[in-house]
């Protein structure tokens, strides 16, 4: 080989030796990267792991605090898995894992019926899913679950899981049920209202169409008195519907005033004396004397529920029955009084599955019963509301057929021991003595107990006869004499004591008897004053304080009848919008012989006022009128700066009469409120209040 072709073989090798150098360099490149990405695969593996560990974590705890029921079986339906709440809800152990559906049922682990086991084994057979509700016997106790059935495939569609998962509608489910069955209560309750208004106007329209055609005096009179008794019949309903109306949106509130016990009780009996007597039945008043004189809680929801409670005795009982009206003092802690009242009836009596639904709103002890007697089903519900908010509890005791006995207690303050201006504390009650005759012998026993109770002394006499032997030899202060007694009665005995023995000996005549039947016999005979049956222990006190220390008259113990020309030295101003209640207001006020003026809304009032200083005694305000309503125009008529116009007494005269209507009233200047429908004997003691006695 010559030289040069030896360099040119010398140079190709270097020039090969310079490539390999250059590939080895490449290939320790690749190397390097390669050492890198090992490194970089194995960081990447490593936090690919953690993040999977840390995912199988967080699904554990997902699963272990799952509410649901959840379980998993694999490919051959073995149960893998089951949340905690699984086993909690099913009263079992972790034991059941990898067992055998099929097993689960057979072993009585749990009960979940053919309907359940039927869908899991067309869902892994057909390879569904399935979403349905069950009933699950657990431990005796049935429970609703809806149920969702979810089977896991491959990408060859072979079965490789099976998810079940059960949740609890159990009280869902009973939710519903409330709602449809208080739905189907008020759908029954409007239906049955409907009738319940529909009577009583159904009444009044025929009546007054009855009334309109016939020119008999007495037929006429027979309409009207059918027309009261079916639009105060309406006027409860309405009152009812408002009251739980007032309660379903939070609105119901009681106002507390003091007031006397007995003569809350006494006003009560006095309104349904008349459906009593008209069913024969007896009343029997047992009122404990230890319970306070004066009270402070809401006396006119007091009122209402032992009104109710009556109504319905009186209701509920037939002729000739009896009803005990029962008030027991229970204690007095920390100058609170606990009472406790009860009507107890012989009637009809309740079922105990019917004494289940008493108390709820929408509902009666039945519908036939409701039907043949009528009612709204509002009465009770109200009632067990007002005790509530009262401090105390209503419930009832009663078996069929053999009447029932419905009960309240109250806590209420207790409150002075004031009757009307009288303080009885001033009162030396020791020092008085008593006769009293009656031939009843419950009478006698009460005057007794009365005397034992206050401290005066009492004697007691069966006849006139023995009364007047008495009186010859003894020396006493109040005479309380009964006015139908056999032999000699009550009117006769005092013309004797009057004439024979003692001309300013005072002498009261007890009786049931009304007032103005026997109030000219009982004037001409010398006595005193009236004292009405049922006797109370508060009203036996005011008598002889009244007699003894304040010297009332017979002549102050007028009946409300007694209206004739009492006020036709007084000018009134009626602010009314509606014609036919101006109508009404002046012929109510017809025999006081009051003059009338009448304007249509609160402007001309305010103007009326304003133009005419000194010209009227008193306003009856109406409150939605026209122009100006009845508390914008009272208060514009206190800023005139006048004294007539701050002092004359304004009243408001209103179909709104919740409580916070009436507070609005005098809080607008009003002095009082009187509610439409007009009763007359309100709006004449009203009357009586603010133009005799304040002047």
């Amino acid at each position: 080989m010559s030289i040069d072709e030896l360099n040119n073989e010398i140079l190709m090798l270097r020039k090969e030796v310079k490539r390999l150098n250059k590939q080895i360099v490449y290939l320790e490149g690749v190397l390097e990267r390669s050492k890198t990405f090992a490194k970089a695969k194995d960081s990447f593996t490593s936090t690919i792991n953690i993040e999977r560990i840390k995912q199988e974590k967080y699904m554990q705890a997902l699963l272990d605090f799952c509410p649901e029921s959840i379980l998993i079986f694999d490919e051959n339906s073995h149960l893998i898995y089951c949340t905690k709440s699984f086993l909690e809800t099913y009263k079992v152990s972790d034991k059941i894992i990898s067992m055998h559906y099929k097993k689960m049922f057979e072993n009585g682990i749990t009960y979940w019926g053919d309907n359940i086991e039927s869908h899991f084994i067309n869902c892994i057979n057909n390879k569904t899913n399935a979403y349905f509700d069950a009933e699950i016997n657990i431990l005796d106790e049935v429970k609703n679950f809806r149920v969702f059935i979810y089977t896991l495939l491959n990408n060859d569609n072979k079965l490789y899981g099976t998810f079940i998962i059960f949740t609890d509608v159990t009280e869902l489910v009973k939710s519903r049920e409330i709602v449809i069955a208080a739905s189907e209560a008020k759908g029954s309750f409007l239906a049955n209202m409907s009738h319940e208004i529909r009577t009583p106007m159904n009444a009044i329209i025929g009546m007054a169409n009855i009334g309109r055609s016939s020119v008999n005096i007495d037929k006429k009179d027979y309409c009207l008195d059918r027309i009261d008794i079916a639009s105060k019949y309406l006027l409860g309903i309405i009152n009812d519907v408002l009251d739980i109306s007032k309660i379903e949106s939070g609105k119901f509130e009681l106002v507390y005033t003091e007031f006397n016990f007995d003569k809350m009780i006494d006003n009560i009996i006095t309104v349904f004396n008349f459906k009593f007597n008209e069913k024969k039945q007896k009343l029997i008043l047992q009122l404990d004397p230890n319970i306070p004189m004066n009270l402070i809680s809401d006396e006119q929801r007091l009122n209402q529920v032992i009104s109710n409670l009556l109504s319905n005795a009186n209701k509920f009982t037939p002729e000739n029955g009896e009803i005990i009206l029962e008030a027991k003092l229970l204690e007095i802690i920390d100058k609170k009084a606990r009472i406790k009242i009860s009507i107890t009836d012989t009637g009809i009596g309740i079922s105990a599955e019917n004494q289940q639904r008493l108390f709820k709103v929408f509902s009666q002890a039945d519908n036939t019963i409701s039907r043949k007697f009528g009612g709204s089903g509002l009465g009770l519900a109200i009632c067990k509301k007002i005790i509530e908010m009262l401090n105390g509890d209503i419930a009832v005791i009663s078996e069929e057929e053999k009447g029932s006995t419905f009960y309240f207690d109250i806590i209420s303050e207790i409150g002075s021991d004031k009757i009307s201006e009288i303080d009885i504390n001033t009162v030396d009650f020791s020092k008085i003595n008593i006769l009293a005759i009656d031939d009843d012998l419950i009478i006698r026993e009460y005057f007794n107990m009365a005397a034992d109770h206050v401290g005066f002394k009492c004697d007691v006499a069966t006849n006139a006869k023995e009364a007047l032997k008495l009186i010859s030899s003894n020396k006493y202060d109040i005479v309380f004499v009964d006015y139908k007694m056999p032999g000699m009665d009550g009117i006769e005995f005092s013309s004797k004591v009057r004439e024979k023995i003692h001309k300013e000996l005072v002498i009261i005549m007890i009786s049931s008897t009304e007032w103005n039947d026997i109030k000219n016999e009982a004037e001409m005979a010398g006595i005193d004053s009236y004292l009405p049956k049922p006797l109370y222990l508060s009203s036996i006190k005011e008598m002889i304080a009244r007699q003894l220390f304040y010297k009332q008259t017979i002549s102050d113990t007028k009946d409300i009848n007694d209206i004739k020309g009492i006020f036709k030295d007084y000018t009134i101003l009626l602010a009314e919008d509606i014609e036919i209640n101006k109508e009404i207001v002046e012929s109510l006020l017809e025999e006081t012989q009051v003059k009338i003026d009448w304007v249509i809304d609160g402007k001309k009032a305010y103007d009326s006022i304003k133009n005419n200083p000194n010209k009227y005694d008193l306003i009856f305000m109406d409150i939605q009128m026209p122009e100006m309503d009845g508390y914008t125009a009272t208060k514009k008529i206190r800023s005139i700066k006048t004294k007539y116009a701050k002092n004359i007494p304004i009243i408001a005269m209103s179909a709104n009469v919740f409580n916070v209507d009436i507070q609005k009233s005098l809080d607008s200047g009003m002095n009082d409120h009187i509610g439409k429908p007009i009763e007359v004997d309100v709006m004449i003691n009203k009357l009586k209040t603010y133009l005799l006695m304040n002047n």
